[in-house]
């Protein structure tokens, strides 16, 4: 897993070398990973707050 993800001014998703998908403009991306691979990832409605996430610890899709 990457360290950082970035969202670009057009909304492409990339991190490292790889490129992921386009994120909808009405949402938010949070993550953090880290050198060993654990990661945290939370994509969010910019407007609710809403969100659903998953981590390397749980393996699953939460509500946050």
């Amino acid at each position: 897993m990457p360290l950082t993800l970035t969202v670009r001014p057009d909304r492409l998703v990339i991190g490292g070398t790889a490129t992921y998908s386009k994120l909808p403009a009405d949402m938010t991306l949070e993550y953090t990973g880290t050198p060993e691979g654990a990661y945290s990832l939370t994509v969010r409605d910019a407007q609710s707050g809403v969100g659903v996430g998953c981590d390397s610890t749980s393996n699953r899709i939460i509500d946050r």
